[in-house]
């Protein structure tokens, strides 16, 4: 007990259930912690969430995959158990024979989870630090930044054998965060862990607003070579839930295409040139910020941001549907702002982020090399629901941003669109499958209006 003072945060929790009428024996229990989420942004349409998790309109409780928890004896405070639940469903087993007596545990819960026996996934509070990553340490010796946040409490209907729903009921922002960042890692490994085998952290920072006087994007993301950490930084103006997933999503998304790097070709070197911005008139800007969503830049770095953008709409959007939203979340634009993942092909005036090719209707003038996050997030939707199974294909889409399309060179081109078209054809099988949608979706000018990510080239086509 003595490590659980230490801890950021110690919320008690209602874990009590009624008893049942008759005494009953215990016998193994199956403990299933969840996750209650505060969020709006639905990606599939009002009042429905993540389409892959428990639902409902109020409360939508989401699976705490991996999470990390204690059981100990209410009465010594001795630890029974400890240790992180299923990848899968959150879920542990605790056998009859440690249940005390009384049928009555207390258990801790901690916004810390490990996915896949790999990722280690955490939310935290403060300024950033060094820290033993391991959840069970002490940490009374470390900054408050490295304590992690943990929620517990009693549970008392121990008996039976139907499984035990647990929900956090922590008031605090980090435990949305803390799911918002378990699903999207989770959700992309799960199909090919193998390739994406490389240690990793991904830490959710709740900044309580930007450091003293100094501006700053209400998005942040921070690599830490040292620790093979991601760090995702949330303010005050991030908090609110029409914004937090897509966001977390996007940063994740980045975290993953890194890790696959790293798995494939050990390169410590994120794909990216510093990001170059090319004019295009104010409806092409990025505001105050490096850059944005329908900001004309380098290709390069259109297809950087554009690719985190799918990532984090592939999460949380529906495959067996080609339409879908992503939800942008920078505010210098105005945002923000609903996006629609299949572009009307009509030019719209009013609302032209509504609109398929943006650069080419907006932006004046429209160099060759450069193009816009927006319409490579479209780019890269429309190649991946265009298959008959999209949802079979992640990886080969992960293997075309880095594998087919930069062979592990680093990638300081501006022109990564000709990156992309040259090298997709030296690719493996499952990535030369896509070359004909590849070249559909970005220069052409068929009936469907294509992306517009490169309107004046159409590319060779595979040998």
């Amino acid at each position: 007990m003595k490590n659980l003072i230490h801890k950021l945060v110690t919320v008690w929790i209602a874990l009590i259930c009624c008893a049942t009428a008759t005494t009953v024996f215990a016998v193994d229990q199956q403990i299933c912690p969840r996750y209650p989420v505060e969020t709006v942004d639905s990606g599939l349409g009002e009042n429905f969430e993540d389409y892959y998790a428990l639902n409902d309109q109020l409360w939508p409780y989401w699976k705490s995959r991996g999470a990390a928890y204690q059981v100990l004896d209410p009465d010594s405070l001795d630890i029974i158990q400890q240790g992180y639940g299923s990848s899968e469903n959150g879920c542990f087993i605790l056998s009859e024979e440690k249940i005390p007596a009384s049928n009555e545990i207390m258990l801790v819960l901690y916004l810390e989870s490990l996915l896949l026996d790999h990722i280690q996934v955490r939310a935290r509070e403060g300024n950033v630090s060094e820290c033993n990553n391991d959840p069970f340490a002490n940490h009374s010796g470390e900054p408050e930044y490295c304590k992690p946040i943990a929620c517990m409490g009693i549970m008392n209907n121990l008996t039976g054998v139907e499984k035990k729903y647990v929900d956090y009921t922590c008031n605090v922002p980090e435990l949305t965060l803390q799911a918002l960042a378990n699903f999207p890692s989770y959700w992309w490994h799960h199909f090919d862990p193998a390739s994406l085998n490389y240690d990793y952290i991904v830490t959710i920072q709740h900044q309580n607003g930007c450091p003293g006087n100094t501006p700053c994007s209400n998005a942040g993301f921070v690599k830490d070579v040292s620790y093979n950490e991601i760090r995702i930084r949330i303010d005050d103006l991030t908090e609110d839930k029409y914004r937090q997933k897509f966001l977390v999503g996007h940063e994740v998304g980045h975290s993953v295409e890194e890790a696959y790097q790293k798995s494939k070709f050990g390169t410590e070197v994120y794909l990216y040139g510093g990001y170059g911005l090319l004019g295009g008139g104010p409806d092409c800007s990025s505001g105050d910020e490096s850059h944005a969503l329908t900001s004309l830049e380098y290709t390069s770095d259109g297809i950087m941001e554009g690719f985190a953008h799918f990532l984090s709409s592939d999460v949380y959007n529906d495959h067996n549907s080609k339409h879908g939203r992503f939800t942008y979340y920078k505010d210098d634009l105005g945002f923000p702002r609903d996006i629609s993942l299949e572009g009307e092909t009509t030019f719209n005036e009013t609302e032209p982020y509504k609109s398929n090719r943006f650069a080419e209707h907006v932006c004046n003038p429209v160099i060759q090399n450069a193009g816009t996050e927006l319409d490579w997030l479209r780019f890269f939707w429309d190649l991946h629901t265009d298959s008959s199974n999209p949802a079979g294909e992640h990886l080969s889409m992960l293997k075309l941003r880095v594998d087919a399309a930069f062979s592990g060179t680093l990638w300081h081109a501006q022109n990564g669109y000709a990156l992309l078209e040259e090298n997709v054809c030296s690719g493996e099988a499952d990535v030369q499958a896509y070359q004909a949608n590849f070249l559909n979706f970005a220069g052409s000018n068929d009936a469907l209006g294509g992306n517009g990510v490169e309107p004046t080239g159409i590319g060779p086509g595979c040998n």
